[in-house]
């Protein structure tokens, strides 16, 4: 078999004795009639330097400054990666007033007319989806010095990087689970445009501060990728341990290659590992039989198993699918995990005290951004915070609860003004008078991350404004509905972890002493509060509180010594 090599010219491979290339018809070797008949004398070699420019001329668009502008409208703020298919970096659209993302086309695609052309394809594809779980594409530049695409921001982690803060580098099922419903929604979404993916793995999935999905990439990169195997001899071929098998072998690759990818992924953030990455990969993913994943449930590892079949028709057909497998599995799980959570601490309690009950509800820990950038400036900034496991009651502490406690310890019961005991809950107490009640009960106050997470619905959070919704009439009592009073607890609709009047009734208190700018210097795993202080912090709003007090990241703080009106609490436990 003859061997080949590559034009110099045009990029296409053609044989290695070819003297022509066959495609843009440029001679390799001059034929000895078209040789000039005068030949130069050679003359002495002498030391020369080769200037290396980019194609791009004197700028680098491997490395653009901080402050240089693109076509009079992107002002880079900063490199944000740098790949085997260009530089991404952090700009500012000054038209626009946002931030965007910007990926530079490398020299070796954007003087490709071919490469440009399906790239600019693909790109105008993208810019068809519409969905908060992709990352959007907004243009896609071909004709200033630099060429680019310019796409939505994101700030976050991607899989890839959040799988390095577990231990051993495995996620929990649960976790994975929740993760998985999110993207397959938006890659059903995708796939219903008849947009592939093609390039599916951890480094392609990211996950804002806010806890929200993004798919970056879509075929942009698979034909960036081709591109510049196909001009750069020994380019790269892309990620093998995701690639289906039809993809490896280089056939047509359709949807079913999307599944397998996924499942793939998944694989990994369970495992540590994709599942096959050692030795001969191209032949395992062809031949071998994927192997079970220990300590996952065995519907978990019959699901993978059957996106991850050699035969593309032989794998679940679509996302959704996948999602209506997924969430029925979750809802299961969850419901059997909070009514088995649920006997077992009442039993606890009844047990210990032999007085009364106490309705808990198991919050899976994870991470959340706290805060918001659009609030108070003791809620600025944002920033990304990790919880463990914890109990909160499922409603705030009642007259009828705490007034057990009154007569097992000899204190005076707190004053209802008037508006009636039993289930309301209780009001005048104090941070103190909270944390003894709680300690008396086996419990303790809630921290306010733990607090904050609780509220915003923990794992299964919405991202809504109040604990539970953005209809503060349905989830909370507030200045504008309460008749001034408080109201018995549970009578407004829950959050989505079953947790009533977060928002509203009466501000509860946290364990935490307050800090106007704690916020900034906070630790991203289970904050405690700073560590000197005079007063402690409150949250929630109460039914003396306007809207905007009643939002799930406000903020409040007071003496710890002293209650009011409009002040109560609510039990949590380890």
């Amino acid at each position: 078999m003859e061997e080949n090599k590559r034009c110099p010219y045009c990029g296409e491979e053609i044989l290695t004795i070819a003297k022509k290339c066959r495609y843009c018809g440029e001679w390799l070797e001059k034929p000895e009639d078209l040789k000039p008949k005068f030949q130069k004398p050679e003359l002495p070699e002498r030391e020369t330097v080769r200037l290396e420019q980019p194609l791009y001329g004197a700028v680098n668009p491997e490395n653009l400054p901080e402050g240089h502008v693109i076509d009079d409208r992107y002002e880079i703020k900063e490199k944000l990666g740098q790949g085997g298919f260009g530089a991404v970096y952090l700009a500012w659209d000054r038209k626009l007033e946002k931030d965007k993302a910007l990926k530079v086309i490398p020299d070796a695609v954007s003087s490709d007319k071919r490469a440009m052309l399906n790239l600019k394809k693909e790109a105008q594809t993208m810019m068809q989806l519409n969905h908060d779980g992709i990352v959007r594409f907004y243009d896609f530049h071909d004709e200033g010095m630099i060429k680019y695409i310019d796409m939505e921001y994101v700030k976050g982690k991607t899989l890839n990087e959040l799988l390095l803060e577990y231990p051993d580098q495995k996620m929990p099922e649960a976790r994975v689970k929740e993760l998985a419903i999110s993207i397959c929604e938006a890659m059903q979404y995708a796939h219903d445009k008849n947009v592939i993916h093609r390039d599916i793995k951890p480094q392609n999935i990211m996950l804002t501060e806010t806890g929200e999905i993004k798919i970056m990439d879509f075929g942009v990169a698979e034909t960036l990728r081709n591109s510049v195997s196909r001009i750069v001899p020994g380019g790269t071929t892309g990620t093998l341990v995701y690639m289906s098998p039809e993809q490896v072998s280089g056939r047509a690759i359709g949807k079913e290659s999307d599944i397998y990818s996924f499942g793939a992924m998944l694989y990994e953030l369970l495992s540590g590992n994709p599942p096959f990455y050692r030795g001969d990969v191209t032949y395992q993913i062809l031949n071998s039989e994927v192997q079970d994943i220990q300590n996952i449930s065995k519907s978990f590892n019959n699901l993978l198993k059957r996106c991850l079949e050699k035969k593309y028709n032989n794998r679940i057909k679509t996302f959704r699918g996948i999602n209506k497998i997924l969430s029925e599995t979750e809802k299961k799980i969850i419901e059997k995990e909070q009514i088995v959570e649920r006997k077992i601490l009442k039993v606890e309690q009844i047990v210990k005290k032999n007085v009364f009950k106490i309705e808990m509800i198991l919050v899976k820990g994870g991470w959340f951004g706290m805060g918001s950038d659009s609030g108070n400036n003791d809620e600025k900034p944002v920033h990304r915070v990790w919880v463990d496991d914890f109990y909160i009651g499922n409603y705030e502490v009642t007259f009828a609860e705490y007034d057990k406690f009154c007569e097992a310890t000899g204190r005076n019961k707190p004053s209802d003004e008037g508006w009636g005991r039993g289930n309301r809950p209780v009001i005048h107490v104090s941070w103190d008078d909270a944390k003894a009640y709680c300690e008396w009960a086996g419990g303790r106050l809630p921290t306010e991350a733990e607090w904050e997470y609780a509220a915003r619905g923990g794992e299964k959070s919405g991202g809504y404004k109040y604990s539970g919704g953005d209809d503060i009439e349905k989830v909370a009592w507030y200045i504008g509905n309460t008749n001034n009073k408080t109201h018995p607890a549970g009578e407004k609709s829950p959050n989505e972890l079953g947790i009533y009047d977060m928002s509203g009734n009466v501000w509860e208190w946290c364990a935490d002493i307050y800090g106007k700018n704690y916020y900034s210097e906070s630790p991203e795993r289970n904050p405690q509060g700073p560590k000197r202080g005079k007063a402690r912090v409150l949250r929630g709003g109460s039914w003396s509180s306007f809207t905007n007090n009643c939002r799930i990241s406000e903020r409040n703080c007071f003496v710890p010594g002293k209650g009011l009106k409009n002040y109560g609490f609510r039990i949590a436990k380890d």
